[in-house]
């Protein structure tokens, strides 16, 4: 067998076998032909190297080293290998990789420059006419884009309930940037969905805790509800809204002002305290209002109307 220069030690005398040298240049269990070549490996040794069950072929110009079955990971960096460069992961692949969704797909996304690459059986290619720089990241030694260049991948691509769960997640993992998202969203496709998303959860957009409480008084109006008493007190907490007769405290949830865990926490021995007074205690999200009035008004109206039973009764 040949010998070749051991590239990491800049060519000063120490030699390693090829295959040693091969193995030493795969990474997560891959190799790419152009650094085969580019370290000496010519296209025979290659197709020798193929021929004994050394390499296997995963794409084209692209190898598993050793054995033919690759590892997750290992899938993810052939698809880079043979995208190019300025390949990232991106889509669904990303989300799972940031951890916003499960994902079951065999497929993985990457997203390259306008030309190059087609997709093919189990790689996903997407074009892009820019992916600036602040919008491709690195995780785990891997290329990916920007957590909010996903989200605004994916956001026309999947249902809205799962685009809010991912958004979640996100906040959850202190990781996203509001200001960058707001301002990556523009032009792009799921642009709208993804707009509804985050008017519903940014603690910057333009629906603050009065904006909601109109919301919400505009919907008892038009349901010809009884008017509750706004912002009162009871016992020793301040509630949104209360209906004292019927016992019922209705509280809006904003992420601005509950998205903390000790906000969250709080929020959760208060509900419990209002219970063992004896009230009902309902949390109505800003999502729900807009998207969901017809079901938050029949919630209301069945809670009023066992309020004004149980004050009926013996």
């Amino acid at each position: 067998m040949g010998e070749l220069a051991d590239p990491s030690r800049g060519n000063r005398g120490q030699n390693l076998p090829r295959d040693l040298l091969v193995a030493r240049l795969a990474r997560d269990g891959v190799v790419e032909l152009h650094e085969l070549g580019a370290h000496g490996v010519s296209e025979d040794a290659v197709q020798r190297s193929l021929v004994a069950g050394r390499l296997h072929p995963v794409l084209p110009g692209v190898y598993a080293v050793g054995h033919p079955t690759l590892s997750r990971r290992g899938k993810l960096h052939a698809a880079l290998l043979w995208c190019g460069e300025g390949a990232v992961l991106s889509h669904v692949t990303a989300a799972s990789l940031w951890e916003l969704l499960p994902s079951s797909s065999p497929k993985v996304h990457v997203t390259i420059p306008r030309g190059g690459r087609t997709s093919r059986t189990w790689v996903r290619v997407h074009h892009t006419r820019r992916l600036a720089e602040r919008e491709r990241s690195e995780l785990n030694g891997l290329a990916i884009t920007s957590i909010e260049r996903t989200l605004v991948d994916i956001a026309g691509e999947i249902s809205q309930n799962r685009l809010e769960q991912a958004l979640i997640r996100a906040e959850r993992r202190g990781r996203l940037d509001w200001a960058t998202l707001r301002t990556s969203v523009r032009g792009q496709r799921g642009a709208r969905a993804l707009r509804a998303v985050i008017a519903a959860f940014d603690p910057l957009a333009p629906q603050t805790n009065e904006g909601l409480e109109r919301t919400f008084l505009r919907l008892i109006r038009k349901a010809k509800l009884p008017k509750p008493e706004v912002n009162v007190r009871v016992g020793d907490y301040e509630v949104d809204f209360l209906w004292r007769e019927h016992k019922l405290v209705v509280e809006l949830d904003s992420l601005q002002y509950h998205r903390t865990p000790t906000a969250f926490e709080q929020d959760r021995k208060r509900d419990i305290d209002l219970k063992r007074a004896g009230y009902t205690v309902l949390r109505i999200t800003h999502r729900r209002l807009q998207d969901e009035p017809a079901a938050v008004t029949r919630e209301l109206r069945y809670f009023l109307n066992a309020g004004a039973c149980g004050a009926c009764a013996p």
